[in-house]
């Protein structure tokens, strides 16, 4: 493949930033309200049942040095989430225990998984009437994510 009119010098751009936000069974885009000690709070609707957890991603074998030789695409290394009400605490612990979860990698063995970028979770918590929901997660890693990738820049009648 040839490619024609391309700096020869162009790198693509890194980031740490895993633009980290849900997407709700209604397809509503929600980002997080607080972030703080590496801790996501997003501020849930009442008729959320489900979300998607959603993060740029990146491919382990893509990074210098990296001894895996995997090709799968991961978002974030998440630990705890919680639900919280005005007055209680739901720990929400499928991710660490169900192994055929929507968008999720293999369990880890220290109580944390990798999102693929997309990952499905269910937060139908019951609460009391009126009651505002606030879901954290706790992200433990990230990975270098393509910012811009060069070559999606590039018109097709530039390519012979």
């Amino acid at each position: 493949m040839t490619i024609i009119n391309y700096p020869k010098n162009t790198e693509p751009t890194l980031t740490q930033d895993p633009d980290l936000h849900l997407v709700t069974d209604t397809g509503l885009t929600l980002t997080p309200h607080i972030f703080k000690n590496n801790t996501y709070t997003f501020l849930l609707p009442e008729e959320v049942k489900n979300i998607y957890i959603r993060s740029r991603t990146s491919s382990p074998r893509s990074h210098v040095g990296s001894p895996t030789k995997s090709q799968s695409q991961l978002g974030v290394l998440i630990g705890q989430i919680h639900i919280i009400t005005h007055n209680q605490l739901y720990p929400v612990t499928e991710h660490l225990s169900q192994y055929n979860l929507d968008g999720w990698d293999k369990i880890e063995q220290t109580n944390s998984r990798w999102t693929n970028g997309n990952a499905e979770l269910n937060v139908n918590v019951q609460v009391n009437n009126n009651s505002r929901r606030l879901l954290t997660i706790q992200v433990l890693s990230t990975n270098y994510y393509l910012l811009n990738n060069p070559l999606d820049q590039i018109p097709l009648s530039n390519i012979a």
